[in-house]
């Protein structure tokens, strides 16, 4: 049973899955993503959650599009709304843990640092959104590990994936 399970599970996330036109949508769909794909709401304690038509279409698509929204997740334009869909479509329930700090000149208000689901970005009144480039290859590196899509990855991102820790293609 756990065979069929794991055959299953693979076969699911396999990009060949995708017939060429469908890849290409889901492409272009990722392409479509930006900071305004990122959606905060509630109140008192934000939330955080992917917006827009883009990642509303790539949810409906289903697990199915994993592998390519991972291979997006190193994008500093797209990464965060990336995650954002991947913790939709992989945590239980589609609910995920984040926590916000906010940053302050003297009782102002300047900006804010959440943290979902493990990734951690920022916003400033005076320059908009930012996320550090190390943070989303580390976040990539979560998700390959936790997904272990690894070689499947190979087939989808233009450059080897590099070992964080010693940056030696694996």
């Amino acid at each position: 049973m756990l065979g069929v399970l794991v055959t299953a599970y693979a076969f699911a996330l396999s990009p060949t899955r995708l017939d060429a036109a469908r890849s290409k949508e889901v492409e272009q769909l990722i392409h479509e993503l930006s900071w305004a794909s990122v959606g905060m709401g509630g109140g008192v304690v934000p939330i955080y959650f992917p917006t827009g038509s883009a990642a509303e279409q790539l949810i409906g698509r289903g697990r199915g599009v994993t592998i390519q929204l991972v291979a997006a997740l190193g994008d500093g334009g797209r990464g965060v709304a990336v995650h954002l869909i991947l913790s939709r479509l992989w945590e239980r329930g589609g609910q995920f843990g984040s926590s916000t700090h906010y940053l302050y000149e003297g009782t102002q208000i300047t900006g804010w640092e959440p943290c979902v689901n493990g990734l951690t970005w920022r916003w400033l009144r005076s320059q908009g959104y930012s996320v550090e480039q190390s943070d989303l290859d580390q976040n990539t590196e979560r998700w390959v590990q936790r997904l272990n899509v690894r070689q499947a990855l190979h087939r989808w991102l233009p450059v080897p994936i590099a070992d964080l820790e010693c940056q030696q293609p694996v």
